[in-house]
Formats: structure tokens, C-alpha cells, sequence
């Protein structure tokens, strides 16, 4: 199935001091605002062949139209993926999965941003991603000062039978470049 990469936002709940994408949000908000709305860019795969939707952002479900855009997309017989940071509340996720069938969606991608949230208060709603059947894997980002803190979490993770995978980390960072 062909895929389709849509960013849907530039915002991001977190400040992560690492991030990667923070330059290239700070630069593209400069800009006019010359994107296409949800409903046009839906118009333009309406005659498609299935195709898979990859949204991601900033963070994906910042987006004040998430759920008419995915509504959408699912609609017209395509798949959605997604990336985010899940920091949504777990009753707000438990309706996304309401409407949504789990399986017309491919993946969630979760980066877990130890410097920003607390395991412990994530760990339900991965459970409940798990419990549903929804396909899902943790993405932690290989800063320096988090290593210890990651290595645990995946630990944690694993013995829970939840997949994990270290991004190196990309870009600016406490005035070095990485990967360096």
C-alpha cells in the first residue's frame, strides 16, 4: 500500500531540549500560512487507490482537526498511522479508539520523552493501546543526559512485552551537534 506523509501540525506540547524538529518549527512558523486545510488535502486522495496516511507533526495529536481529518481518511478505505508523544489524557485516547477501528490503523510511533513525562503515568494508556490490539512501539531519543534513565524505562518495557527502539539523537544539544 502506497504511503502518504502528512504533517498535520508544527505545535508540540513539550520542550524537550533536544528536540530535532525545533528548528525546523521556528523557521516554517515564520512562513504564511500557505497549507492546504484537512478537507482539501482529503479531496485530493478521494479517487485513490488505499493508501496509508503517516501524520505526524510537532506533536500529531495537537491538531484541532485530528478527528474529522482521521474520520476522513479512514471514510474513504485508507490506513493512518501515527507519531506522537501521547501525552494526551487516556480517556481522550480511549475515544480516538472508539471511533477509530484498530485495525485501519497501521501504528502508533510514541516518542517517550523521559526529560518530559513520567513513565509511570504513561504506562496505562500503553496498556490499554496493548489490551485494544492497536500496533505500537516506543521510540526513546538517545540524549546524553537521559542514557541511565532510558535503559530502565526499556527494561520496564520489555518485561511488559511492549516494543522499544533508541533513536539517536539528531542535531543541537547543550552547544554539540550530534551525532558528533
Amino acid at each position: 500500500m502506497p504511503w502518504v506523509h502528512l504533517f498535520t501540525t508544527l505545535d508540540c506540547n513539550l520542550g524537550c531540549g533536544y528536540c530535532s524538529q525545533r528548528d525546523t518549527r521556528s523557521a516554517l512558523k515564520k512562513q504564511p500560512n500557505t497549507g492546504m486545510s484537512y478537507k482539501a488535502a482529503l479531496e485530493v486522495f478521494e479517487h485513490n487507490e488505499p493508501l496509508h496516511f503517516y501524520l505526524s507533526g510537532g506533536e500529531t495529536f495537537q491538531y484541532p482537526h485530528i478527528q474529522p481529518l482521521v474520520d476522513g481518511i479512514l471514510h474513504r478505505g485508507h490506513m493512518v498511522s501515527f507519531v506522537t508523544n501521547l501525552t494526551m489524557p487516556l480517556d481522550q485516547l480511549r475515544r480516538y479508539l472508539d471511533a477509530w477501528p484498530v485495525d485501519r490503523i497501521g501504528f502508533f510511533n510514541i516518542s517517550c520523552h523521559v526529560s518530559q513525562v513520567n513513565l509511570d503515568e504513561m504506562l496505562p494508556k500503553y496498556q490499554f493501546l496493548k489490551g485494544a490490539g492497536a500496533r505500537f512501539f516506543i521510540k526513546f531519543i538517545a540524549a546524553p543526559d537521559y542514557l541511565a534513565q532510558i535503559a530502565d524505562h526499556m527494561g520496564r518495557l520489555r518485561s511488559m512485552e511492549i516494543g522499544v527502539t533508541v533513536t539517536p539523537l539528531l542535531g543541537r544539544y547543550k552547544g554539540k551537534i550530534y551525532p558528533g
